[in-house]
């Protein structure tokens, strides 16, 4: 599983206040950041990912470009939400993730690197065999 988000991440994309409110269950107030819930949460949205990205490119990712922290942060929020907590901004933003997701798995979508080259992605698989020893030339007259 690659590191596609960090808690430093997240507080970047939301906010730590965010963070604390939504993490922070044993305190009234909250306090602190749960980061055993947090982490749980990415952990969770990174293997969703993997699913996807395993379909075209070699994992773990030598580089992760900006929007794939950016995607998996929005499912990350998501987990931590919860579908009843989450509003219509949100919902949307973790179903766009899951789309985006899909078009990566099917190649409708690159995953571009900061210096704007490519990812690396699987090998296509080249098979090479001796040559063919039955041809139409060969099989004249039978």
């Amino acid at each position: 599983m690659g590191t596609y988000v960090t808690k430093a991440a997240m507080i970047e994309l939301y906010t730590e206040q965010d963070l604390v409110r939504l993490t922070d269950t044993a305190n009234v107030p909250p306090t602190t950041i749960d980061d055993d819930r947090l982490d749980r949460a990415i952990a969770d949205a990174e293997s969703q990912a993997d699913t996807y990205l395993r379909a075209r490119y070699s994992l773990p990712l030598a580089e992760v470009p900006a929007v794939l922290t950016r995607q998996v942060g929005a499912v990350v929020w998501w987990y931590l939400k919860g579908p009843n907590r989450a509003g219509e901004d949100e919902r949307q933003a973790y179903e766009d993730a899951l789309k985006w997701f899909e078009q990566v798995a099917t190649g409708r979508a690159l995953l571009v690197e900061s210096d704007g080259d490519q990812v690396a992605g699987r090998a296509d698989v080249q098979i090479a065999g001796p040559d063919r020893i039955m041809t139409a030339e060969t099989l004249q007259g039978f």
